[in-house]
């Protein structure tokens, strides 16, 4: 049985109508394709009407109730402020959906966090690699996580070989070995800054035999 994080939901709610945006894998890497960080900040800050909805249909567990919510605040006079209400909960589902470290709740439109990472679409893809290939989720399982959820089943997964790897007169040295330290920091930046894609598949074909 696969233990998943859980978090409170993000609620969209207007005129009685209410519908939950749930982060994903797979949202994250329909908006990584889509959009660029710098973009999303953009266009989420300026409220781009259309990108917010876009966004909001991608998580959404009624993409009609999500869609409507947004209907409704435009055909207010009050639009704009009315939008604004709603973009700390695109926000959060946007960095969860894309394993960013955190939202700026200082910055009403900003998508922070892992702003360092050139390729969110490489990043992602190697977390569906490892869910599939070594931890064996199926891809349906791996789209539905959100990143968070995948780093830290690979967070155990990684100190489950180092304890099981690293005993006797083999133990890896502290550079090798994933202390707790850091792990975190692993956690916290939401991908591996030491990744090793050749190691990464010799695992992945032990896993598979």
């Amino acid at each position: 049985m696969t233990i998943r994080l859980a978090k409170s939901p993000i609620t969209l709610q207007a005129g009685g109508i209410a519908a939950i945006l749930k982060p994903s894998l797979r949202a994250g890497f329909i908006m990584a394709e889509k959009w660029t960080l710098a973009e999303l900040d953009k266009g989420i800050a300026e409220l781009d009407f259309p990108m917010i909805c876009s966004i909001a249909a991608l998580g959404a567990d009624d993409p009609v109730k999500a869609l409507r919510i947004f209907a409704l605040e435009v055909a207010d006079r009050k639009a704009i402020p009315r939008l604004q209400v709603h973009i700390p909960a695109i926000r959060e589902f946007v960095s969860r959906s894309l394993g960013l470290v955190d939202h700026d709740d200082s910055k009403p439109g900003a998508v922070t966090g892992a702003t360092a990472e050139p390729n969110l679409i490489e990043r992602l893809t190697e977390l569906f690699e490892f869910a599939t290939g070594v931890l064996h989720w199926t891809p349906a399982d791996t789209w539905a996580a959100t990143p968070a959820e995948i780093i830290s089943a690979q967070r155990g997964h990684l100190a489950y070989m180092n304890q099981l790897h690293g005993a006797g007169t083999n133990k890896p040295t502290q550079a090798e070995s994933y202390t707790t330290d850091r792990l975190k920091r692993v956690e916290q930046l939401g991908y591996d800054p030491a990744f090793d894609r050749d190691a990464f598949n010799s695992l992945k074909q032990k896993g598979s035999a």
